[in-house]
């Protein structure tokens, strides 16, 4: 606020200048808030991200990982891609593309930009021992995965690994341990079967949505990915949505991780 004195006639005229508040938007359990000054707002998941749009807010996981190279990235992990590739979207390989250096890889998926790399690579192929300790990812590039034995999940003992960077890899050790306790369901159809309880495509599938549609740019959310698991079911919990409208717009405006959901998943 500023004060301004201003002389009019015999008297003076004491103006006060009180500058815009800083809007900022915060989500806290699901629930979003918009802060004006020292008053909240409270707004529907839609509001938000329209008010988020309308300020052009860049999503974090497109942004460029400062200091980051090539040589930052699990070559190992690039190797489980091309591999993943050719057996979830055959049609999309040719055999030029075994030959095609990491860079461009990562180029055309979106990861890599004018040969840079983003946050989104670094999440998905980035070196362990380099970024475990790197405070612009520790404590929320984390999956959890919990398996309980029972429905009620205060009855009894559960089950518990956690996931970090390169995120990629984990996906395939996150399926296998779903797998594990993946019960079998007797199929009513004409001939008696039975068939597993979860698919491994629709696993794949709902992992690489979490892992794309994150909200890493709001750290006061929850802070990972969480997978419960139980006998009678499955939940995902994630905050965050897609920051558009819908799967079409992203797949447009190449969103970063989203383009490997759309080359992997069939």
């Amino acid at each position: 606020m500023s004060i301004k004195k201003v002389k009019f006639g015999e008297y003076f005229l004491l103006l006060l200048e009180i500058q815009k508040s800083i809007i900022n938007y915060n989500c806290y359990k699901n629930d979003c808030y918009q802060r004006i000054g020292a008053s909240n707002k409270k707004l529907t998941i839609e509001e938000y991200h329209q008010k988020r749009l309308s300020q052009n807010i860049a999503d974090w996981s497109g942004q460029i990982c400062e200091n980051a190279t090539l040589d930052d990235l699990d070559l190992n992990t690039i190797e489980l891609l091309k591999k993943d590739i050719q057996q979830y979207k055959p049609s999309s390989w040719d055999s030029k593309y075994s030959n095609k250096l990491n860079a461009e890889l990562l180029t055309r998926l979106g990861l890599v930009i004018n040969n840079k790399i983003t946050n989104a690579c670094i999440l998905m192929f980035g070196q362990s021992e380099k970024f475990e300790n790197d405070k612009r990812f520790t404590g929320f590039a984390r999956i959890q995965w919990q398996y309980y034995p029972d429905k009620d999940v205060t009855k009894y003992g559960k089950t518990r690994e956690q996931f970090f960077i390169p995120f990629y890899p984990a996906i395939k050790e996150i399926w296998q341990k779903i797998d594990s306790k993946n019960d079998t369901l007797a199929n009513q159809s004409l001939y008696q079967s039975e068939e597993k309880q979860y698919e491994e495509i629709t696993i794949r599938e709902l992992l690489l949505n979490s892992i794309a549609h994150r909200e890493y740019a709001n750290f006061g959310m929850r802070p990972f990915i969480e997978i419960i698991q139980t006998r009678e079911g499955i939940t995902f919990k994630n905050s965050g949505k897609p920051p558009f409208d819908s799967i079409y717009e992203l797949e447009e405006k190449k969103q970063n991780i989203t383009e490997i959901e759309h080359w992997l998943i069939s």
